[in-house]
């Protein structure tokens, strides 16, 4: 068996300071070791509340915020957790130190307007209605890029993916995905409504399938955008699919 990282390698996992060779070993043990997952994500939060109370050195910092806050996935964790820093610094009547580092012209709430909060490996994913569903998905669909063309209609028609009878994970899967980045996100936005989900990306360490797992209760019928992109934010491959 496999040893688990130390927590030396974890933080420099998490602050993408490993090569991908170095990675591929932890990501690989994170499928199969509910251990290792609990223990990076306490690490994770650990980080998280150092950058908040303004404990990372320069240098840290600024790739914190260059892997976290410019994550909409992530930046989601370091959201909620400021907001029960927050919470808990009223509650004792205490101001909370803020981070060192200036985040100001980071406006991402915009883009993640009403999206919910999900994890990329846990056991279970929670709704709004905090009741889990199981991480296995009851419908798996493949998508290709941009739309097909019917031969018998005058435009191109988006791709269909038909909602499963019972409520679960949908997994769509990006077929040439190109080679996104381990972070990267994927941005679903419907014309029919203002918010935007995010949801992290799947990447097989084995396949370099790229895939996304999403509540079918978030997808209701109707036509929808899916924009992958990378850290950073730029877009580097787009979607569209209709749900039925």
């Amino acid at each position: 068996m496999a040893q688990h990282p130390d927590d030396r390698t974890i933080r420099k996992y998490l602050l993408n300071q490993l090569s991908a060779e170095d990675r591929e070993p932890i990501e690989e043990q994170l499928l199969r070791s509910p251990e290792l997952f609990e223990r990076i994500e306490e690490y994770e939060d650990s980080l998280i509340l150092a950058h908040i109370k303004g404990d990372l050195d320069h240098e840290t910092n600024q790739r914190f915020i260059q892997i976290y806050k410019l994550n909409p996935v992530r930046n989601q964790r370091v959201e909620v957790l400021e907001a029960l820093v927050q919470e808990a610094a009223s509650r004792r009547k205490e101001p909370v130190p803020a981070a060192k580092a200036s985040t100001a012209w980071l406006n991402w709430r915009n883009v993640l307007a009403g999206a919910a909060l999900a994890g990329a490996l846990g056991a279970f994913f929670f709704t709004d209605a905090m009741r889990p569903i199981p991480a296995t998905p009851v419908a798996v669909h493949k998508l290709l890029p941009g739309t097909i063309r019917d031969a018998a209609a005058e435009a191109p028609r988006p791709q269909i993916v038909p909602k499963p009878d019972n409520r679960g994970l949908i997994r769509l899967i990006l077929e040439e995905a190109g080679d996104p980045r381990p972070g990267s996100y994927a941005a679903i936005s419907s014309p029919d409504s203002q918010e935007t989900l995010v949801r992290e990306v799947r990447i097989d360490p084995a396949t370099k399938q790229v895939s996304v797992d999403i509540d079918s209760r978030d997808l209701p019928p109707g036509d929808y955008r899916l924009e992958l992109a990378v850290p950073g934010g730029e877009v580097v491959q787009s979607f569209q699919f209709r749900t039925q």
